[in-house]
């Protein structure tokens, strides 16, 4: 990805969005040192952090911006959060109200906002024994099923998103 990304800021891009985690076979990104060939090429990095948030420790050093969905660790659906790191950077899509630095209208929904914080509180709180055990049972599935499968094949990398496993059978 290192040389991908090396070739996309070659066009001088105004913004990167890179994806933290992969939902589908369970990448994890190297996001600091993609943040710093982003930092070098002086271009803006979003990360798409929903599979990651709250299962993963996520360094924001050298992160603009930062988007996670509440519902992907235990929250209430309909909330997500934005991480800016300079709001004064933005400018509002749509005018009205005071929010977020003035950059949304309408009334900010206090108890999703409340529900995300809690939510975010506690599976961080425990991330290190729900990533031990996903880890645990997402191998035992897999040796159980190669076992009965030899074929199979596995893409999901070893230090992968903790409790995926994206396997293949012809």
């Amino acid at each position: 990805v290192p040389e991908s990304l090396t070739r996309a800021l070659a066009a001088h891009p105004n913004l990167v969005s890179l994806q933290y985690a992969n939902n589908e076979v369970g990448v994890v990104q190297n996001i600091p040192a993609l943040a710093a060939l982003c930092r070098e090429a002086d271009v803006l990095l979003h990360v798409d952090a929903v599979q990651a948030a709250g299962h993963l420790a996520i360094p924001l050093d050298g992160i603009d911006f930062l988007s996670a969905s509440a519902h992907k660790f235990g929250g209430p659906k309909g909330i997500g959060v934005l991480y800016v790191r300079e709001p004064r950077k933005l400018r509002p899509l749509i005018y009205g109200g005071s929010q977020q630095y003035g950059l949304r209208p309408g009334t900010e929904p206090a108890a999703l906002i409340a529900g995300l914080a809690a939510a975010f509180k506690v599976t961080c709180a425990e991330r290190r024994q729900r990533t031990a055990k996903k880890r645990a049972l997402a191998e035992e599935f897999w040796q159980t099923l190669h076992a009965a499968r030899p074929e199979a094949r596995l893409h999901t990398p070893a230090d992968g998103l903790p409790g995926l496993l994206s396997v293949g059978l012809p």
